[in-house]
């Protein structure tokens, strides 16, 4: 925040200057004791007031704070900088509301002002409207365009918009602007690999390091991209913090510890990995809140309404574009869609929240009640709701690959909104399934993910939850797929899918690692390498730990694949 003065005695602009220096090192006491020198001996002081209104705030007294800042304004209305460290005050106090009503008022008095604009993007981040977050940053650019922190926050609005081209240039112009920009190096970095541009992610990713040597979100993404070996310099450096981890915030010490378990277990140092793992999922699950009851009983509603003799009528729309991939986090998904996704005819649109909106807005929502009360007509809006949407992704593709794993709660609503929608369900061994849940650190909130008993009981409930649907859907409804299966056999694994979802056989599906998509899973690393089955097993590293997991997940692979 700054803090533009206006003219004062040389005295008072003196002591100024020194409550600024003591604010900016973090002397707040001394910084306010300077500042209520000044308006003991002149109480309107302005410049004043509003450094004092920072100062307090800043040591938590937050409603004296922004009143400060406002008597400032009221004094000298057209100080500028007043009015954006108000908005950004607003801001971290959540009354976005306010900040919104004063970030407006300091860009219609300074249009070129370009500070102003980019603190009212940031509010308008916090409100979650895109559109004008992104036309705060465009104008911030249009008024500077060597504005780095504008441009690394448009990538990142483009990002969440679905502009993946657009997000990666602004975030390589970012970095380009300010080569000690590390978050920009990160996001690019980040972008890169999603991308399959494994080595240039690689380089920003480890600018971004070099930069900020503690950037453990970095270390994160990198980790994704590489298997670490002794001579690592990274491995020493990670050790390092990992010897001082109490020192790191709680938010950072969680990523530090699940990048250790990764680098660990690369070392083939499983029982420190699992400590690692252990420690990283005990911080992340005591800062998710997760209702366990409420989550299970999503299972229960699922199935309400959908009896074998509704599922067998075919009322719904009947378009064959859709292609479902669902099964559990971590089970192969990701590998299943870039391999379709290879196939020419075949757009793979990634994880998308699309279906169960489209149930939402049909007033269906599992957290509250079952699917129950729809007629023919009701499902059949609710398939052309969907199909409208899936659409804006492919205009043309004769399959479209929706792959949110947790779609498996909707199979029965999908057969009924969409009867011509193919289904596949990956499986993997359900130790190493689980497993491999509790040693990844999503981005996605999955909150039943960082506790080896809860993974065990939600693992549980979805296997009975697919038999159910076996059991109830028509046959042929759903392709069951063991990642096993298809790591031994791709070629004979990938045909079944191909004849499955009614394509012609195309090799180009062999060479998945090369397809040139965006893959935004914790897999990225994975699909961007020929299969292999390194993984098959993993759990086993880890045996001597997982006897509460071996202990409640029920015995038998699904279906009897393997």
């Amino acid at each position: 925040m700054s803090n533009k003065q206006p003219t004062m005695n040389a005295g008072s602009e003196r002591q100024l200057r020194l409550a600024d220096a003591a604010m900016s090192q973090g002397r707040l006491d001394e910084a306010e004791r300077i500042c209520r020198q000044i308006l003991a001996q002149a109480p309107h002081s302005a410049p004043a007031l509003h450094t004092l209104g920072l100062v307090v705030f800043a040591k938590g007294r937050r409603t004296e704070g922004v009143a400060l800042v406002s008597r400032a304004i009221l004094l000298q209305d057209g100080a500028i900088s007043y009015r954006r460290n108000l908005c950004e005050l607003y801001r971290r106090m959540g009354q976005l509301d306010d900040a919104i009503r004063i970030g407006e008022q300091a860009v219609a008095l300074a249009p070129n002002d370009s500070a102003a604009h980019f603190n009212l993007g940031i509010v308008w981040a916090s409100k979650g409207d895109r559109a004008r977050e992104a036309a705060c940053y465009r104008r911030v650019i249009e008024l500077d365009p060597s504005h780095d922190r504008a441009w690394n926050n448009l990538g990142a609005v483009l990002g969440i918009t679905g502009d993946d081209a657009g997000a990666l240039e602004a975030y390589l112009r970012a970095a380009r602007l300010n080569p000690k920009h590390a978050q920009a190096h990160c996001n690019a970095g980040t972008m890169l690999g999603e991308q399959g541009r494994i080595e240039e992610a690689r380089k920003y990713l480890e600018a971004a390091i070099a930069i900020q040597p503690a950037f453990f979100e970095a270390h994160k993404n990198l980790s994704a991209l590489k298997k670490y070996t002794a001579e690592d310099p990274h491995v020493a450096l990670l050790e390092q913090y990992g010897r001082q981890a109490e020192r790191i915030p709680p938010e950072q010490r969680m990523i530090l510890w699940f990048v250790l378990g990764k680098l660990r277990e690369d070392l083939g140092q499983y029982d420190s990995a699992f400590a690692a793992y252990a420690e990283g999922n005990r911080l992340k699950r005591s800062r998710t809140a997760y209702d366990e009851a409420a989550q299970l009983g999503m299972f229960e509603r699922a199935t309400g309404g959908h009896t074998r003799e509704a599922l067998a009528a075919d009322g719904g729309q009947q378009d064959a574009t859709p292609v479902f991939v669902v099964g559990m986090p971590r089970s192969g998904t990701t590998l299943v869609e870039q391999v379709v996704a290879s196939h020419p005819m075949v757009h793979g649109a990634g994880e998308l929240l699309d279906f169960e909106r489209a149930l939402n807005r049909a007033g269906v929502n599992l957290s509250v009640a079952a699917a129950t009360g729809l007629d023919d007509v009701a499902w059949r809006a609710i398939g052309a709701d969907y199909l409208q949407t899936l659409r804006r992704h492919d205009a043309a593709a004769p399959r479209i690959v929706d792959k949110l794993p947790m779609n498996f709660f909707y199979l029965g609503a999908i057969r009924r909104a969409l009867p011509n929608a193919k289904i596949i369900h990956v499986m993997r061994d359900p130790l190493d399934t689980c497993w491999s849940i509790y040693g990844q650190l999503f981005s996605s909130p999955i909150a039943f993910a960082y506790n080896l008993g809860e993974i065990a009981r939600y693992y549980n409930r979805y296997a009975a939850l697919m038999r159910y649907w076996d059991d109830v859907l028509p046959a042929g409804s759903v392709l069951h797929v063991s990642y096993e299966n298809l790591v031994s056999d791709l070629e004979g694994g990938t045909r079944r899918m191909l004849d499955f979802i009614g394509l012609p056989w195309d090799a180009r599906c062999l060479d998945f690692h090369a397809t040139p998509r965006t893959v935004k899973t914790a897999s990225l690393g994975q699909v961007r390498q020929p299969a292999y089955s390194s993984s098959i097993g993993r759990w086993r590293r880890f045996e001597k730990h997982l006897g509460e997991l071996q202990a409640q997940i029920e015995p038998g692979y699904p279906y009897g694949l393997l």
